[in-house]
């Protein structure tokens, strides 16, 4: 059985990433409090990995939260929930190498639910419930996160009212986290990977040489300020995301029909916008059977 020993400090940190900011100070000021926090883990191998975080250290994931919350657009809720969700992750790895136990991420969860006086999504809590473990490492340099489950098939997330494409009949019926499914997380910086981030975005995926509408749904604004939020000064680094095991079933109006399309990669751009109002933060690229898919998340 694996145990989680929190600091008190760890707690608050955590708590903070959900608790409303009010403004940059409030964020110094927990940063300094948390002072040089450590985390210990005995895994079942016996194994003990001591975090050695200094007040720094947690300073600069803290602010690095802070500014993506504040990029959030609060328009396209769920690409903001995936944003937000991959940064938490990709920050929580800094912390590593550790994992934390479903006893201990319900606990969590309670204690969260205690400090800010508001319970959390019944869905969201079920769906934790699945979880056996999470585990935050890295493999050649790489930060990543693999997610056990329960359920030795996985996580299964039903989601038959997502729409992809131009017409009804590309539905989403659910998405699947496969156990022991892993993302691993690369910021993007420098002049090679913004050529990289700009070609991502505007260049179309083809099915035997045609570029088809429905596997190509990138919102048009995207492909217009693509270039501006390359050159403009971002909150944070550009994140991208590599997954192994996490699926979603679509039912295609293509002559595949249902075709499960494995999530290969993402990219996360909070703060993109056309100069006036946000845009969605959020491009996946999926591959199933001889297609390939690119969508950003407009919802």
């Amino acid at each position: 059985m694996n145990k989680l020993v929190f600091t008190i400090n760890y707690l608050f940190f955590m708590a903070f990433l959900v608790l409303p900011m009010r403004s940059y100070a409030d964020m110094a000021s927990m940063a300094n409090a948390l002072g040089n926090s450590a985390i210990a883990i005995a895994t079942e191998d016996g194994l003990t990995v001591k975090n050695d975080m200094t007040d720094a250290d947690y300073r600069r994931v803290a602010e690095g939260m802070f500014k993506v919350r504040e990029a959030l657009t609060h328009k396209y809720s769920l690409a903001d929930n995936l944003t937000l969700g991959m940064y938490v992750l990709r920050y929580l790895s800094d912390l590593g190498p550790y994992e934390v136990a479903k006893k201990d991420i319900m606990a969590l969860v309670e204690g969260l639910e205690q400090l800010t006086g508001e319970p959390f999504d019944p869905d969201f809590k079920a769906l934790l419930q699945q979880i056996e473990r999470v585990r935050f490492g890295e493999r050649k340099g790489v930060k990543y996160v693999k997610i056990f489950t329960v359920n030795p098939e996985g996580i299964r997330v039903p989601m038959a009212t997502l729409a992809v494409g131009s017409t009804d009949k590309n539905q989403v019926k659910f998405i699947m986290i496969k156990n022991k499914s892993q993302i691993y997380f690369s910021d993007l910086v420098g002049e090679k990977n913004d050529q990289w981030l700009k070609e991502f975005i505007l260049k179309k995926v083809r099915f035997f040489f045609f570029a088809i509408k429905s596997l190509n749904q990138i919102h048009p604004s995207l492909l217009e300020n693509i270039a501006s939020y390359i050159k403009g000064g971002r909150p944070v680094p550009t994140l991208m995301m590599e997954f192994e095991g996490i699926y979603a079933r679509v039912a295609t109006s293509t002559l595949f029909k249902d075709v499960d399309f494995y999530i290969k990669r993402a990219v996360a751009m909070p703060g993109i916008s056309n100069g006036q109002e946000g845009l969605p933060s959020f491009v996946l690229e999926a591959r199933g059977k001889l297609l390939q898919a690119k969508v950003s998340i407009d919802r």
